[in-house]
Order: C-alpha cells, then structure tokens, then sequence
C-alpha cells in the first residue's frame, strides 16, 4: 500500500486528536533518527509511526474480537491491563487488514505500550517518539526528550522507568512485558541505573 493510501486508511480509523497525536509521533521519529543517526528505511518508519495506534480507538469488546479472529492468544496480563492491548490487536490489523508482512513494523506495532525483549531500533524508536511526542505534557519529559536524542537504550529505559513509577503510584497492574523488556535492555547492555 501506497504511504498516501494508508494515511487517509489511518485518519479514517482515528479520532481528529488520535490523528494530530499519530502525526506528532511520525515527525519525533524522524527527529530521533535523524539525531542518533540510525540508519532506518524512512518507508518503515513513517508506515509504523502511522499504523502504532490504529486499534487505539476501537472499543475494547472489539479489541477483543480483533484479537480471536487473528488468533491472537491473550494472557490474563494482556486482560488486567487492557490499555496495552491496542498494541497487539494494531500489530494483527497491519498483518491481516493491511497486508504488511515486514516483521520490523509489525513489532513496532505490537510493543509501541509495552515494549518486549529484543526489540529492534525500529520499535524503540515508536515507543520512545509516543512516549515523549510535542504533545506530551508531564513532569520530566523534557528530560526524556533530550536524553532520547542521545541514547536510544538510555531513552527506552528511562520511558519505561516513569511508566513503572506512574502505575505503581497509582496501584495498577504492570504488564509483565515491560519488566521483561526492562530487564532484558538491562541484561544485554549492562546499565546501571541510578
């Protein structure tokens, strides 16, 4: 599919401020790679900076449909925390609907909530431009904006550190995807955290 083909495909999933927040993750994308000069096809980019939240405002009972006709098996994790869902049932959209088959920008897709183990630069790239997008307003995300043009591994961290934080003030489920990923960044890079 054509990139003018699946933007008007894409705006016409979405919301007007789904879509102005879709574009914002489209241009921080760009923005991220260009800084810390990742060599990334600007096609994948752009098409998995369009298609991160295109189940996002689907109701969650057809989320759910979503999910069993593209034999997507949901845990009892993916059900506690259904404001991660989007994810994987916008991952099975991209594959079934759309027809794309390049593993890159369906991860991107799939982990842009969460994150995962083994993320390509590509994902990180999605979840990082969602996290810290010109519309985002919330303590420390400056800081996050700045470091995320330095250090990808460093941004995803420190993104997933305040998400931790934030559903631990709030006393909600975490995603055990997110620790996994966590620890796995951890692991593979041998950070510290401070």
């Amino acid at each position: 599919m054509v990139l003018g083909e699946l933007k008007k495909e894409i705006k016409g999933l979405l919301s007007q401020k789904r879509w102005e927040h879709t574009l914002r993750v489209v241009s921080a994308s760009f923005e991220l790679i260009s800084c810390l000069q990742i060599e990334i096809e600007a096609n994948k980019v752009e098409t998995a900076a369009l298609l991160h939240d295109c189940a996002k405002d689907l109701p969650l009972g057809e989320q759910l449909k979503k999910a069993g006709y593209f034999g997507i098996v949901l845990t009892s994790s993916d059900l506690l925390c259904p404001k991660t869902l989007h994810g994987r049932v916008g991952a099975g959209i991209v594959q079934h609907e759309f027809g794309i088959v390049d593993a890159d920008i369906i991860q991107a897709v799939a982990l842009h909530t969460t994150g995962g183990p083994r993320m390509s630069p590509l994902a990180k790239i999605i979840f990082v431009a969602d996290y810290i997008e010109p519309g985002r307003s919330f303590p420390g995300v400056e800081k996050l904006r700045l470091l995320a043009k330095k250090e990808l591994n460093g941004a995803v961290l420190a993104c997933m550190e305040q998400t931790l934080l934030y559903l631990l003030q709030r006393g909600d489920f975490i995603h055990p995807r997110m620790i996994a990923a966590r620890n796995y960044i951890l692991a593979a890079e041998d950070y510290t955290l401070v």
